[in-house]
């Protein structure tokens, strides 16, 4: 049923994965000159999600697990598999984020990558995807309560 709690924040999940399309993951510090002789300057560029395709595919992937278990209302223990499994991609997706950027941008001095506001709204997901498992979960119970009473 689409009128559950646990399909707001599956949605959510969905939502966020698309508004962090346009929202920059990192900031990263880049020097260059003009000339040989001209003294290097610095330039603050940005990198989102359409810029890293690995990093798009991966978030996308948890994206899908969440649209998925969207329609999975039916089979609520499915539904919580799926949410179980989104969450724990959903760990190692934003782990890699922070902890790893130089799997995602290349050829630059992983000193100069700083995280941007969508490499911390990765992390939102992931309570998401509790609370999602937990109002499912919740369901799973009033109705095996319910079918004990008949």
């Amino acid at each position: 049923m689409i009128q559950r709690i646990q399909t707001i924040f599956l949605i959510l999940i969905v939502l966020l994965f698309m508004l962090l399309l346009f929202i920059p993951i990192y900031e990263l510090t880049v020097t260059a000159s003009v000339t040989k002789t001209a003294p290097p300057y610095a330039f603050l560029t940005q990198r989102t999600l359409l810029n890293l395709p690995i990093l798009a595919i991966a978030c996308g992937l948890v994206a899908v697990i969440a649209l998925v278990a969207i329609f999975m209302f039916k089979d609520r223990l499915r539904q919580m598999r799926l949410c179980r499994s989104g969450a724990l991609f959903a760990i190692l997706v934003a782990a890699d984020v922070a902890v790893f950027p130089q799997w995602f941008v290349h050829d630059i001095d992983p000193s100069a990558i700083q995280p941007a506001l969508g490499a911390w709204l990765l992390f939102v997901n992931i309570p998401l995807f509790l609370f999602a498992y937990y109002f499912i979960k919740k369901d799973e119970n009033l109705v095996r309560s319910a079918d004990r009473l008949r």
